[in-house]
């Protein structure tokens, strides 16, 4: 069984209910935590930006996703997209979520 990583003097890890209380009660915790929010959301968007034109080359090829994760989740296999989606690494694209998206791809199920 794997032990907690709690040392001696430090505070014991917060319970949902904990949180939520102290998010509506301590208003520095409420910017940390919507900073955090902020932040995340802001790296999807990005993430979705820099992955438009790869998933636009998808649909041209008959493979409509969402996302590029969307590739690892799938059962079928997609042949076609594997030009498309090797493509970033040949291009030296800087985005390297978007480069790790893509190689997640290439390990799913890409043949029958």
């Amino acid at each position: 069984m794997k032990k907690s990583k709690i040392t001696k003097g430090s505070p014991p890890p917060l319970f949902d209910a904990q949180k939520q209380a102290l998010y509506h009660q301590d208003p520095d915790f409420r910017a940390k935590v919507d900073a955090v929010k902020k932040a995340r959301k802001e790296r999807a968007e990005a993430l979705q930006v820099a992955a438009g034109p790869i998933l636009a080359d998808l649909h041209d090829v008959g493979i409509d996703v969402s996302s590029l994760w969307d590739l690892v989740a799938r059962t079928d296999p997609y042949p076609a997209a594997l030009p498309i989606i090797l493509a970033p690494f040949f291009r030296k694209m800087s985005n390297l979520r978007v480069r790790s998206s893509c190689g997640a791809a290439t390990g799913a199920k890409i043949r029958p």
